[in-house]
């Protein structure tokens, strides 16, 4: 009995370690948006903005629909700011 614990203790053990390499390995790997590159964002977006004499709010949200980066042009209402993070979230 002692005997058929103890190597079930042991698949156990090495399963678990298995599986966390693998798992440890993908988060490492996972590629995150940045500040800079969701300003970079923004800037192309007020830029089309600007050309076409729109007003409005740039939302800039991650693969989690987490906002990263707001920016709301001149003039442009305050409602807007939660139409733009709710249309950035619906996006992803």
């Amino acid at each position: 009995m002692k005997l058929w614990f103890e190597k079930t203790a042991g698949i156990c053990l090495a399963l678990s370690l298995g599986c966390g390499a693998v798992t440890a390995a993908q988060l490492a790997t996972k590629k995150a948006l940045t500040l800079e590159v969701a300003k970079q964002m923004a800037a192309a977006a007020e830029a089309e903005a600007a050309k076409n004499t729109w007003n409005m709010v740039i939302a800039i949200v991650d693969d989690g629909g987490n906002l990263v980066y707001l920016e709301r042009m001149d003039e442009t209402q305050i409602g807007s700011i939660e139409v733009a993070q709710q249309k950035a979230q619906s996006a992803i």
